[in-house]
This record gives structure tokens, sequence and C-alpha cells, in this order.
């Protein structure tokens, strides 16, 4: 293949559009890339001025650059708009004593970067809340306002040019400004989000403002605070008035209590508490039905609600039951609460207590009647007869104990009981009724087919108008279904506590009784069956942790609350728990009880400990790197960079922060660049680009720069990270090299070529005595230009390597060896290979294979050189074994193949080709190995990366 034709071929392959011209700017090239762009047949245009495929480019900033090209005898970079194509492109333009080369492509459309930024400020300006930026001066000494957003100044009824630039001792009064300055400095040292509400006159009258600020940290030092504030003087004066209502319904004598639209409690009074034996912690969150007693039908309950959700007011009376199972007649006011539109938000209800006009009314015609219909079972003693026999029980006692009124008359209470009934609950009752009082008990009892029920019982005394004692009244509910869940919910409740590493406590503060849960026992390595008391508890507490945790716990006593990390030593080894806790207060103020929560977090600090000591390496490991690196936000803003981005750029950090990467980058074209790969990380994580940069001083270089993404924990990307790496040096000396081969080359061929010419000439007409000196001539001139050759190709290999990439090489190998058996066909030449061999290798591998076998081939001392070729593939990588019956190579060279020694100018061997093998094989992640064969000859294995 002639070297005009491999050219050509090469410049096939590349990416950009390439075109050549002569000196009088005819075509003499066009690849398809650029035919494709200018939409034309490349042969159509050889010849041709350029004007005649560029057009409409003619007269642009293509022109210019062509005509400055020729005159100044450089390259180009050049960017122009062809309004023909309606395009922008990119290239360069090279130049030399046979005409121009012009390499180009699309360009990516200007503008861009900007986008995300204005899309920050419009956020900014919109946001309905307060929006303002801080600057920490002097490590807080000052305070200056940075800027505003527009909504601020509505808020404030100040321009943004009279807060600009102010610090807040020149907008504030002393008081003001002392409470402001107050916050800031509580929020630098706490280093987080401070939220607070203030009272400010800073902006005319006397106003109340809810404001959050976060700290800004950079290189470990707090230099701006961002924040946000809205007025809320008009809700905290709602609020106030709202606050005297409540007073007003706290203290009224009616039950009130309020509902939202779908009717669950939110609020009751303490007369509702003490009309209903429900706390309201108890209530809220239920729905008015806590307090159903049956004694309503749906039409009824219909009735109700469709006056109050036509938004009128219903009045009635209802009969509830109490917490504790009795009823009560109540005379209601429901309202319904409307909107601004007239939608239904919330109903409130008022009622009184009834009950004992009712009963009088109702106690002789509705008695017998309200017992026999009632939903629980009520039974009747006469405590004045013989072994206090039932006089009467109602249906739904029947139906609970199975046992018919006739079956049940004139039995003491005690036949519902068996070997499974609590005697100490029986003794409660027995007692109530020997002192004529009520009791509630919930005991096991047996029904007539002998299955146990959990009975929830009341008893309660009887007596007439003159308080002599009558009967005995009892109240009887199947509660065997709660109780079930309950006790499944208990079981639920401790295998979570021992899931979630979660014991409970609680404590009966004036006894000290201390109880534990199974969990808790088990979080401090003790058996559950010991006692438990606060003292012997603060003996398990760290001594660092004790007074610390005792001061809490007393101000918890005191009304505050108790949210503690602290730790214990339990069998020597230290563990970490987190501590909440409730206290009940009496009437009075005075501390009850105490219940809480504790949770093994051991675990977790170890986890937090291990994650800040890798945060500090990771610190470390940025600051020590010398390349300068680069963090910038999602929108391009730089963020954060290492000591080397200052000592190469010459920027100061804090001169960079908050700026555009495009201020460290020498062009537009070369931003886009940048911005286009990191683009590309989000897909591929990791990107490498070379683009032009720009220091503080002008000075241009090039930088080759691996991008890559920052994430957050849950893996979306929030920034980019820049390492930069200076390689202007390296690309001149590449540049150097390439013409310093340029002209060796050309000075060698054109040389060797007349020494072989005249060579030729003696060899022809010279006496028979100079025939073995000229052949010796001939015979060294050719290995000189052979291995002229062999220099080309390395400086090739060296300067410009082809990436690397997937490639099958079982092709590459048969293809090498039909060539070689082409070129000696006395070679006897073995191969083993499989169907297919994929290996990461660059597309030159068919220069190293070809060296090696043609090496095998040529120096065998044999008529009929024999060569072995094996290919396999083992634990990851491919290796291509090639064994000659050779005299073997000497070790000066096979000491170049395996990097044991360098080409000096002492070295007098044939090693630039297997030099050259060996750069290939590196720039292919592999390596090489040599040994002599037992008998003969040598092998050369090839060992590359199949992934």
């Amino acid at each position: 293949m002639g070297s005009l034709q491999i050219r050509s071929d090469a410049l096939e392959r590349v990416s950009d559009a390439v075109l050549s011209f002569d000196e009088h700017n005819r075509y003499t090239y066009v690849n398809e890339r650029a035919a494709e762009i200018l939409d034309v047949d490349a042969d159509s245009l050889l010849g041709e001025h350029i004007w005649d495929g560029f057009a409409t480019s003619q007269g642009s900033q293509l022109q210019d650059a062509i005509e400055r090209a020729t005159r100044l005898d450089r390259d180009i970079d050049i960017e122009w708009h062809d309004s023909g194509l309606d395009c922008w492109f990119e290239g360069q333009i090279y130049s030399d004593e046979t005409g121009l080369s012009l390499f180009f492509d699309e360009a990516t459309e200007q503008g861009t970067r900007h986008q995300d930024l204005d899309r920050a400020e419009t956020l900014f300006q919109n946001a309905q809340d307060g929006l303002f930026v801080i600057d920490v001066e002097k490590q807080g000494e000052r305070f200056r306002v940075n800027r505003v957003n527009q909504a601020y100044e509505a808020l404030t009824d100040t321009s943004v040019d009279e807060l600009q630039g102010k610090t807040i001792r020149d907008l504030a009064d002393e008081h003001d400004s002392a409470a402001v300055r107050e916050k800031y400095e509580e929020c630098m040292r706490r280093r987080e989000e401070l939220r607070y509400e203030e009272q400010l006159s800073i902006f005319g009258d006397t106003s109340r403002w809810e404001t959050s600020i976060s700290p800004v940290i950079i290189d470990d030092e707090v230099v701006q605070l961002v924040g946000s504030t809205r007025n809320i003087t008009d809700r905290v004066e709602r609020e106030s008035q709202l606050r005297k209502y409540e007073q007003i319904v706290q203290q009224t004598g009616h039950a009130v209590f309020s509902t939202d639209a779908d009717g669950e409690i939110q609020y009751v009074n303490p007369a509702f508490e003490k009309m209903t034996g429900y706390t309201s912690g108890e209530a809220l969150g239920e729905t008015p039905s806590l307090l159903s007693s049956g004694e309503h039908d749906d039409a009824f309950i219909a009735d109700l609600w469709e006056t109050v959700l036509a938004g009128n007011v219903w009045h009635g009376e209802i009969v509830n039951e109490r917490k504790d199972g009795t009823q009560f007649t109540t005379r209601h006011t429901i309202a319904p609460v409307t909107d601004e539109s007239g939608a239904v938000t919330n109903f409130v209800a008022i009622y009184d207590d009834i009950t004992e006009r009712k009963e009088r009314e109702e106690e002789l015609r509705e008695k017998t009647r309200a017992l026999d219909k009632a939903p629980v079972g009520i039974s009747i003693v006469d405590p004045s007869q013989d072994d206090e026999p039932l006089t009467y029980v109602n249906d739904a006692y029947s139906e609970i104990t199975g046992y018919d009124e006739d079956e049940a008359v004139g039995q003491n209470c005690r036949f519902l009981q068996g070997e499974r009934t609590d005697p100490e609950q029986v003794g409660q009752i027995r007692a109530a009724v020997d002192d004529a009082t009520s009791a509630e008990v919930t005991l096991r009892n047996y029904r007539k087919d002998g299955t146990e029920f959990w009975n929830q019982l009341l008893v309660a005394p009887v007596r007439d108008d003159d308080g002599t004692l009558e009967s005995f009244v009892g109240f009887q509910k199947d509660v065997t279904k709660r109780r079930e869940r309950e006790a499944e919910i208990q079981t639920h409740l401790v295998q979570a506590q021992e899931v979630g590493h979660v014991g409970s406590w609680y404590l009966e503060i004036e006894e000290g009784t201390l109880s534990w849960s199974d969990e808790c026992y088990r979080i401090f390595g003790l058996d559950p069956d010991q006692p438990m008391t606060y003292d012997r508890f603060l003996e398990f507490v760290h001594p660092d942790d004790r007074e610390n945790l005792e001061n809490a716990w007393h101000a918890a006593l005191d009304g505050e609350p108790y949210n503690e990390k602290h730790r214990i030593v339990v069998d020597g080894e230290i563990r970490w728990l987190h501590e909440t806790a409730e206290i009940e207060f009496d009437d009075d103020g005075h501390p009850v009880n105490g219940i809480g929560v504790v949770r093994d977090i051991t675990d977790q600090i170890e986890r937090e400990r291990k994650i800040n000591e890798q945060k500090r390496r990771y610190e470390s490991l940025f600051n020590s790197i010398q390349d300068p690196i680069v963090v910038t936000d999602e929108t391009g803003r730089i963020t954060n960079g290492n000591p080397g981005l200052t000592e190469l750029f010459g920027y100061e950090l804090d001169d960079l922060e908050g700026q555009s990467l495009r201020t460290l980058v020498a062009t537009e074209e070369d931003s886009l660049e940048l911005r286009d790969q990191s683009e590309e990380t989000k897909s591929e994580l990791r990107n490498t680009v070379r683009a032009g940069y720009q220091k503080k001083c002008g000075q241009e270089f090039t930088g080759e720069t691996t991008i890559s993404q920052v994430q957050n924990s849950g893996g979306d990307a929030v920034g980019f990270i820049y390492q930069i790496r200076d390689v202007s040096d390296r690309e001149r000396n590449t540049q150097q090299l390439k013409v310093i081969d340029r002209v060796l080359r050309h000075n060698i061929r054109n040389n060797m070529n007349a020494l072989m010419g005249h060579a030729e000439i003696v060899q022809s007409k010279g006496s028979g005595n100079v025939q073995p000196h000229v052949s010796k001539i001939l015979e060294v001139s050719q290995d000189f230009v052979r291995m002229a050759e062999k220099q080309r190709k390395i400086t090739t290999v060296l300067t410009d390597p082809p990436a690397g990439g997937v490639r099958d090489i079982v092709p590459t190998v048969e293809s090498v060896i039909t060539e070689i058996e082409r070129q000696h066909p006395a070679a006897d030449i073995s191969v083993s290979l499989p169907e297919t061999c994929q290996v990461l290798a660059t597309p030159d591998l068919d220069k190293a294979f070809r060296e090696l076998l043609k090496n095998a081939v040529v120096h065998s001392d044999s008529e009929y050189p024999s060569v072995t070729v094996d290919v396999w593939t083992e634990d990851g990588t491919a290796t291509v074994s090639i064994s000659d019956d050779g005299p073997g190579i000497p070790e000066s060279e096979w000491k170049i193949i395996t990097q044991d020694a360098e080409i000096d100018q002492l070295y007098h061997g044939n090693g630039l080709g297997l030099w050259l093998v060996r750069e290939i094989i590196r720039q292919s992640n592999g390596w090489l190995t040599f040994e002599q064969n037992s008998s003969t000859g040598s092998t050369v294995t090839v060992h590359l990366p199949t992934e």
C-alpha cells in the first residue's frame, strides 16, 4: 500500500472534516466528512477553487483566516458562520510550502451556559419569601448585606440600594443590631441552619419576623450567611386573639369539642374531659363515635350530618357513653365552620349533660326497656337475700354468657368463674360489694359452653332517695377481641424493640420505682428479673456524662424537654444511647411519673466516626494533589479548589468562588467543550478532554482535564470536579519531535537513495575487486532505510497514539500470518487460535505481531524456518505466544523487549523493531515476556487485558 493511500485512509478515519488546497487555493483532497457537510461529491471539488465549495463563506472569518495563515505561514484556529449552510463551524488551518489543510466540524450553539444561571436568578428574584445574602467579614466582626431579592424589598419597603453594602450596624439601632448579630454569631458558631422569630423596628413600625439563616462554609470558614424571612406580625396578632378565645372556651362549663371536615376530633376543652372521662390525648384523632352509646339509629345520624353538611346548625339530644362505659344524655348544638367559599372545613359541638334530668323523666317509663335493650350486659343483684342472687339480667348479658334469663336469675355471680379466673380481680369486686362502692375490673369468665371470655365488668350500688342500699347493678362487656389485640400488639411491640434495639422504661418519680422493658435489660446487659431504680441506672452512665445527664433530668422535672445522647459502661464496654422522655405532672405541676424510650446508637456513632475520618482523609488528599482541582455546581459556578489551583492560575480561591468556570478557560469553544464533556459524565461518570486555559497573568496553556461528577447521597449529580494537568510542554515536545522526524526522514531517504544509486553504478561498471564492498554498501544502506522506516513508525506511535478499544485479535493474527507466508513461502508457521479473542488494545497490534513474526522467520538459520503461534485466554488475560527455531534473540535485544534496558548511543543491535513492539503493547496496557527454548530458538509472549 502506498504512503499516499495510507495517509488518505487515515484522514478518512478521523471524525473531523478535512480539506487540502495547493498554493493556488485549489482543492487537492476532500474526505467523506467534509463532503457530507458541504453536501457535494468529493471528486467534483478536486481542482476547483476554494470558494467553489464554500461560496457562502467567502468574505467571512474563514477568508480572513486563510489569508492570514498564508501570509504568516503558521497554523490558525478559526470559528466562522456559513450563511448558506446556516451553521457555525470551528477548526484549524495548517499552512506549509505545499499549500493549506483545513480541519473543521460543526460548532455547538452558543449561550447555553447561562441558562441555569438565569433560572437560579429567576427563582431567587421571584421567591415569595424575602431572601438575603450576608457577607461575613473579619470572622464575624462585621456582617454586610450582599444582596436581597424583590420580595425582601417589598416586605421591608426598602430598596436594594438602601440595603446593599450596608452593615447590620448601619441599618439597625443598637438594640436591634445586637439582637440580629447575636443570631448571626450563633449560626456561625453552630454551623447549621438556625430558625427563629424576631421583633425588629429596622423597617419602620415594630414588627415580628420569622427568619431562617444558614452558613456558607468554605475552607472551614463561614464566609456568608444566606437566609429567608417573612413578616408574621398579622399571624402573631391572630394567634394572640385565638388564645383569648381558647381561654374562654377552656374556662366555660359547657363541654366543647371541634372536628375537621371528616369528623376527626381536633380539640376538646376541660369540661369535655371531665364530662366524658377521656383526656385530651385520648380523644384527639378519634371521631365522635368514641362517645357512641349505640342508642341512635342510622336515620338519626344521617339527619344530623345532612343538617350540618348543608351549613346549618343542628340542635338535639344525644345519648353518649363515657370512657368508663356509663351513659349520659346531652343537649347538643353542632355548628359547621365554613371558609370564604362556603365549603365546610370544621364542626364545633357544644353540649351540656342532662342525664339526671332525663333519668328522672324516663325512670319509670323507660327503665325496664332500657335495661333490656342496653348494648352492654346488665345484671342486678339483691344484697338483702342470702348468697346475693341475681334478680335480673338483660339480653346482652345472655348473649355474652350464653345463659338465658331463667338460667341466670337466682344464682350468685360466681357461677361465671372458673379455674383461670384471677382471684385478685374477684376480691376487688367482693370488697366493693362489702363496702357498697363501685368497682370496675376486667376478668376471665366462662360461658355456658365452657369457652373463656374477657369480661369488662362495672359494679355499682343502687340506693333509694334516702340513701339506703337497694341493689347492685353490673355492666358487662365482652372485650375478648380487644384483649387479644392488645396481647398481639404487645408481642409485636416487644419484637419491634428487639429488632430496632429500642427499649422503654416507666418511672414512678416519688417512689423511685423504675420499670424496664426486656430490651432495656438487654441493652444494659442485665437479667430481666433484676429490680431497677434510678440510682442504679446512674451507676451504668459513663462518669464523664453523668453530671450532664442528671442536669438534663432535673431540667425535665421542671418542664424542659428530655432528649439526650450519652454513654454507658457495660462489662467494660462503652455503648452510646439516645434517650427521650416525657414527664407527667399533676394538677399542682408536680412531676408524677415519666415514660421514656432508649435506643442503642453505638453502631450509628461508630459509622459517623468512620465517615468523619474518611472525610478528613479525602480533604487531606484533595489539598495534597499538585494538579489544580476545580469544583463547580451544576451551573458551572466555582465552589471550591485546591492549593494547586492557586499556584498554577495565580488566583486566590476567594477571587474565584461564585465565578463561572469560563473565568479560567481560554476560549468560548473550550468552555463549550468542557460543558459538553461534563454532561457526558452523567452517563459515563468520568471523562477526559483537552482544553485551553488562561492564567490570571493572561498566559494560555493546554490542560488535560479529567472530569467527574459530584453526587449527593441519593446518587444525583450536583456538580462537577475538574482535575487539570498542564500538558503544554508535552505538546510542544511532540510537535518538535514530529518536525525533526519529517526532516530526518526526508534527508535520510534522499541521501540514502543517492548513495545506493551511486553504489549501483559502481556495481555495474566497477572491477571485480570492488564488488564485495559495493554489495556491503547496498546491504547496509537498505538496512539503514528500513531502520529509518521503523523509526517513523515508532515516532507515530509515540506522538499520535491511537485510541484503545475492544477488538478481536484472531482476525489480526490470521491476517499477519497470511502476509508473512506470502512473503516467505519456505516458512512453516503452525498456529492454534480460538474462534474469537476480545482484548482492550490499540489498532496498531498488527504492527507488533508483524514485527515479531518477521523476526522469527528472517533470523532463522534454517532453510525452512519453523514458527509456532498460540493464542488463548485465561483469568482475564489474552496470551499470544510466538516460538521459533532460530538462534534466539540476543540478550541486548530481548532486554529491550522486557524493558530491562533502553536503547542508547552505545547500542548497536537491531532492536528498534522490538522497541516498537514494546511501545505498542504498553499502550495496550499489556506486557511482554521472553524465554530461550530448551533446544534452539526463543519464545516471545504477549499478554493483553481482556477487560
